[in-house]
């Protein structure tokens, strides 16, 4: 128990001696654009908001610009560099990673807030979310898998251009797939489905930050592999 607390307090200590270089490494600046057009959706559809016929679909907008500008976050060219660092490679994805997460998560709750402050009636912030959370977690686990299995440096714009398009895609599934729906009968069941994609999305991005050397130096060594090492 001891070395393991060791081990993150050292962790942590490496993730802050490194948080400058990693401010400068990591591609965070989408977020704040998408952050600026949010402003200026918000205040473009404030009268559809009024009416209350527009706050599903300006929210789910909203999530999906921050979706396709947070795995940009995963941009870095210099990611063959620092591969045989100490610290592993999930904590230096998260770290990266929440660098674009927590200021996006900041702007969604600010247009939740606005959206439900400004209609007529109320908006059900924790489906949405939901679903925000979702198609962000499947964005990012594309981009974590472009990444590892693929050796692409700078995911972002090959998941960015896939997100958009989801967005049109996405209300013309069918019934029996529906994820993107209007309150109604099939509401519960399209946001089961956004669960499980949830859940889905999150062990993918677990798989794909696996350090692969860790994994394979963890793996047992079987007797015929010490008698062929020991065997002239």
């Amino acid at each position: 128990m001891r070395q393991h607390r060791a081990a993150a307090a050292l962790r942590c200590r490496q993730l802050a001696a490194g948080g400058p270089a990693l401010v400068r490494a990591v591609r965070w600046q989408p977020v704040p654009v998408v952050a600026a057009g949010v402003v200026l959706l918000l205040w473009w559809r404030d009268e559809s908001v009024d009416r209350g016929s527009g706050s599903l679909w300006l929210l789910r907008a909203v999530a999906l610009a921050l979706a396709a500008a947070v795995p940009f976050a995963l941009d870095d060219l210099s990611r063959r560099t620092v591969a045989a660092a100490p610290t592993p490679l999930a904590a230096r994805t998260l770290a990266a990673l929440g660098l674009a997460v927590v200021p996006a998560a900041a702007v969604w709750v600010s247009a939740c807030a606005w959206v439900a402050a400004h209609g007529p009636r109320p908006v059900p912030v924790a489906s949405l979310t939901l679903e925000a959370a979702g198609v962000t977690a499947a964005a990012v686990a594309a981009g974590l898998a472009l990444v590892r299995w693929r050796a692409v440096d700078e995911p972002g714009a090959l998941t960015a251009p896939v997100v958009v398009a989801l967005g049109l895609v996405l209300p013309r599934l069918p019934d029996w797939a529906a994820l993107v729906t209007e309150p109604g009968p099939g509401w519960t069941t399209a946001h089961l489905r956004w669960a499980v994609l949830l859940v889905l999305a999150v062990a993918a991005g677990g798989v794909a930050v696996l350090d692969p050397g860790r994994s394979r130096a963890r793996l047992p060594r079987l007797p015929w592999r010490a008698w062929a090492s020991s065997s002239p």
